[in-house]
């Protein structure tokens, strides 16, 4: 199986278990913060849901051949994602 595909079913199920637990603590909200913002710029960036749920699960070089959504872990790694992103909006070098 593709590396991508067991990242995506990691990204849906870690979702789900989102959606059935609550309160978060802080460091789970700041989290759940940097990934929902970078979810949102993403469809705005490719104009299509599908392909910023791609962008944001497949492993970018830009990013060392992480995937962006799990360098939203830490604040340096969604800033660094959020960049790429902005980079790829604006036809910047990357």
């Amino acid at each position: 199986m593709c590396e991508c595909w067991a990242d995506r079913r990691k990204v849906y199920s870690t979702y789900a278990y989102i959606e059935k637990t609550t309160p978060f603590d802080s460091p789970a909200s700041e989290r759940f913060d940097r990934v929902t913002q970078l979810a949102r710029l993403s469809e705005t960036v490719f104009e299509a849901r599908g392909a910023a749920k791609d962008w944001i699960v497949t492993p970018n070089d830009s990013l060392g051949g992480e995937a962006p959504f799990f360098l939203c872990r830490t604040e340096l790694g969604g800033r660094q994602a959020y960049r790429v992103l902005r980079a790829i909006e604006w036809g910047g070098p990357v």
